[in-house]
């Protein structure tokens, strides 16, 4: 006979009497790692091992919803009766709860109704697959002992305006006079939906009595909720489930989440390859030349950013007036604007905020003839939205402005900044000064043309065109001596890239001596930073010709990734 130790068991179970172990479930081996709290024992494939528990009677994968009686629900509510409150995807702190008062008896009656959030947008499908919602409602009834309370749950679906649709209603289900966790099933059929919908569910009490009521307990140690057949991932994109309570979406998935062995295919991130390629040795270029200030955005993945500006152009100056027999000087041109290029590490500019303010330079204003003198044109610049006087690029106006005419010669414009250039000057020779040129910065104006003390009247000189690129770009125009014409502006061309690379400086206006003319107006500048045109002199009875504008200045970005 064995002993009462010996291993006398076999299959499913081994051991002796005393100390039985169950190694199999039906012939499935079961694993020898312990559970934890709260977890469950699962089918893994090969056996039974422990594992978290995945939610309730909308299946293992149901998005779980509670009823928080706390707290409000989101607008639109409208058409949904009485005061709806949430239906959230975690539960309230505080216990709250809804009493029917005293009810009609063998009538349903509403007490309690939960609506998804709008904001964001919940659950966000466009599909309600089908199954069982299961309802755990803490309820309890006041009834005399003759009579009973019941309660049902219904589901609809919700469009935000109209009154909801409703999808399915479930059985009635007696309740007593103590608060207990009641469980409601509701079947609900396969429904399609906007991803704009949202779910509403209500509770009604039903009394076979007169003085009946009912309470519904929420939040706290009572957190009713429902198992929905909604999955746990809906609408688009990824969400993450931190402690049990879902996270949306993808804006809170870190590097964290993904562990450091795993092997994603980059053929399964969409989009990735096509991205990458787009990206490999390319640049986003972001040209502005609206004058004011406008906002860039420091996009994703940039490495260097350079920064070309030019300022806006100089003003030109207006011509002198006199009398027959002293010589009389147009108004010089006006000086362009400067240029500048700024390198900047794209990891060295700030990631929050990653905005940033661009400038662009006005055009200085031409000088009107006995009313004002020509004006500098406007600095461009790039700095941090947060702080925009501390440029972190910056370009300041090239040449001067020009200088009003008169029976003194003017001095011609001069250089300013860097890698600006001059204005013309104003002769009372045949041809009156060109505007200067430099390879790498916009052009200066022509100057007006002058009177000689015969008198003779002269031409308004040319606005000149960069000499690096002078196949894209016009001269300015000259006028006509016999009538002191206005200098004719020149045309940016069409298609040719920006910055310096297009338009010109204005052409000085040419002078007159008609008894009642007026010397020729400059000519304003086109394209990007150039300088305006002179004023043609007069000794008629009119006025020296007013100074052409100054082009405005140009903000080019260009992101290399």
């Amino acid at each position: 006979m064995p002993s009462l130790n010996s291993p006398i068991l076999s299959g499913d179970v081994s051991g002796g009497l005393h100390s039985t172990s169950v190694d199999k479930i039906k012939g499935s081996a079961v694993s020898g790692t312990a559970p934890t709290s709260g977890q469950v024992l699962t089918w893994d494939g090969s056996q039974w091992a422990p594992a978290a528990s995945t939610g309730g009677g909308g299946g293992a994968n149901g998005l779980t919803y509670y009823l928080n009686n706390g707290t409000d629900a989101d607008a639109p509510t409208t058409n949904l009766p009485g005061t709806p409150k949430q239906l959230g995807r975690s539960a309230d702190a505080a216990q709250t709860t809804a009493t029917t008062g005293s009810l009609t008896p063998t009538t349903w009656t509403q007490f309690a109704g939960f609506v998804s959030e709008a904001s964001p947008q919940d659950p966000g499908s466009t599909d309600i697959p089908a199954g069982l919602w299961d309802f755990n409602i803490w309820l309890y009834g006041v009834a005399d002992n003759n009579h009973s309370n019941s309660v049902r749950a219904k589901v609809y679906k919700y469009d935000g305006s109209n009154a909801p649709t409703l999808l399915a209603t479930s059985a009635a289900v007696t309740i007593g006079t103590t608060s207990a966790l009641v469980g409601i099933s509701v079947l609900v059929p396969e429904t399609a939906m906007l991803v704009t919908d949202r779910i509403y569910v209500t509770l009604e009490a039903y009394a076979t009595g007169n003085g009946h009521s009912v309470t519904g307990e929420f939040g706290n140690n009572t957190p009713s909720h429902v198992h929905t057949s909604l999955g746990l991932v809906a609408g688009t994109g990824l969400w993450k489930n931190v402690a049990g309570v879902l996270q949306s979406p993808a804006s809170l998935l870190v590097d964290a989440d993904v562990d450091a062995a795993a092997a994603i295919a980059q053929s399964k991130i969409a989009g990735l390859t096509t991205a990458l390629a787009s990206k490999a040795g390319q640049a986003q270029i972001d040209v502005f030349t609206t004058v004011g200030t406008a906002t860039w955005t420091k996009p994703a993945g940039a490495k260097l950013v350079v920064v070309e500006m030019v300022s806006g152009g100089n003003g030109g100056g207006a011509g002198g007036k006199g009398t027959s027999g002293t010589p009389i000087y147009g108004g010089t041109g006006g000086g362009g604007g400067g240029y500048s290029r700024t390198t900047l590490n794209a990891a060295d500019l700030a990631d929050s905020p990653a905005t940033y303010n661009v400038t662009v330079g006005a055009g200085g204003a031409g000088a009107v003839f006995g009313v004002s003198t020509a004006q500098v044109g406007g600095i461009s610049g790039f700095a941090l939205t947060s702080t925009p006087t501390a440029f972190l690029a910056r370009c300041n106006p090239g040449g001067q402005p020009g200088v009003n005419g008169g029976t003194i010669a003017p001095a011609a414009g001069s250089g300013g900044a860097p890698n600006s250039n001059a204005g013309g000057g104003t002769s009372i020779s045949a041809t009156a000064s060109a505007g200067s040129g430099a390879a790498n910065a916009p052009s200066g104006g022509g100057g007006g043309g002058g009177i000689s003390a015969t008198p003779s009247p002269f031409n308004g000189g040319n606005g000149a065109t960069n000499p690096f690129i002078n196949l894209f770009s016009a001269a300015g125009g000259q006028s006509t001596v016999a009538n002191g014409g206005n200098a004719t502006p020149s045309t940016p061309r069409s298609g040719v890239p920006s910055l310096i690379m297009n338009g010109s400086a204005g052409g000085g206006g040419g002078a007159t001596t008609f008894a009642s003319g007026s010397g020729g107006n400059g000519a304003n500048a086109s394209g990007y930073g150039h300088g305006g045109g002179g004023g043609g002199a007069t000794i008629g009875s009119g006025n020296g010709g007013n100074g052409g504008n100054g082009a405005g200045g140009i903000v080019v970005v260009t992101t290399y990734f």
